[in-house]
């Protein structure tokens, strides 16, 4: 198993779950999957993921796609640029908590 293995369940789970943005997928020595990006939102997953086996690739990427479903990577910006432009950062306990705000079941 090697890389274009992800690659393609990529593909294949982002039409599955009707995803239209594009989605880039890279590898690094060292790292845990994760989601990051607004525009260009991006799958990072360990340099290991190449022994991967197919059932694997599809959990974690489905796991990092609800991320990007839901744009938690947008949604983890505003208090910080709330900060930036208003020079304080809003209370803990000024809005709802973020887990029931924000529940999304994917298939």
């Amino acid at each position: 198993m090697h890389y274009c293995l992800g690659q393609s369940i990529l593909t294949e789970s982002l039409h599955d779950l009707g995803l239209r943005r594009p989605v880039a997928l890279l590898e690094a020595a060292d790292a845990a999957p994760m989601t990051f990006g607004i525009l260009g939102p991006t799958i990072l997953v360990p340099a290991g993921s190449t022994a991967w086996s197919a059932a694997r690739w599809r959990i974690v990427l489905r796991h990092e796609l609800a991320h990007i479903h839901r744009r938690d990577s947008s949604r983890k910006l505003s208090p910080r640029s709330c900060a930036l432009f208003t020079g304080s950062i809003p209370s803990p306990g000024s809005s709802v908590p973020y887990g029931r705000r924000t529940r999304t079941r994917l298939r």
